[in-house]
Parts: structure tokens; C-alpha cells; sequence
């Protein structure tokens, strides 16, 4: 199995969004692995609640490098994904964020 994380405000004032990141990931997992998946492996989703915080996105970050997660989408907020994404890159992990915009994320050339 492919194992993919996603990380966003599941609980906390943003979880609107947590919910539309979490239920859009669900749905398109269901429709990769109606079609076979990828290259034969199905897969499978691990939802990490990083509450809008960076200190609880390091700690969901972790928590994907322990569970080997190799694939992100997430983190919502920019002021997450900056820290998160040192721990992904450190470990090899590609992050695709739906919405981080911040140029101090997107212009590091992490990828």
C-alpha cells in the first residue's frame, strides 16, 4: 500500500477547512483505488490535525515520518507549512499544499 498523509485543521477555529482538505483527499483515494491505484498498490490516507498550529504541524509531521508516509497534502496555513515541510524535506517526504501561498514557502526551492 501507498500510505498518504494529510495534514490540516481537522479540529480548531479553521476546521471548515480541515474538513473540505480531508473529505477531497478521502474521495479522490476512493476514485484511485476504484481505477486500481497506482501501479497496483492501493491507497491509503492518515489524517494528522495540526489545530492552525505550527508546533502541532511539526508534531503531525513527525508522526507521518514515524508511520512512513512518502506523500503530503497539507498543510493548510503557511505558518504551518514552513515548519512542517523542513521535516518532510529532511526526510524525503514530497508536501503538496492545497493552499499555502506565503513566498517564504513557495520560493525555498525545497523540490
Amino acid at each position: 500500500d501507498l500510505l498518504v498523509g494529510v495534514a490540516g485543521p481537522i479540529t480548531g477555529p479553521n476546521a471548515a477547512f480541515g474538513a473540505q482538505l480531508q473529505k477531497g483527499a478521502e474521495q479522490a483515494v476512493a476514485d484511485i483505488n476504484a481505477a486500481g491505484g497506482i501501479n497496483g498498490e492501493q491507497v491509503k490516507l492518515t489524517i494528522g490535525d495540526d489545530v492552525s498550529d505550527p508546533k502541532q504541524g511539526i508534531s503531525v509531521a513527525n508522526k507521518f515520518v514515524g508511520d512512513g508516509v512518502k506523500f503530503v497534502v497539507g498543510h493548510f496555513n503557511s505558518g504551518v507549512s514552513i515548519p512542517a515541510s523542513e521535516v518532510y524535506a529532511e526526510n524525503g517526504i514530497l508536501e503538496i499544499t492545497p493552499a499555502a501561498t506565503n513566498p517564504q514557502f513557495t520560493e525555498r526551492g525545497l523540490w
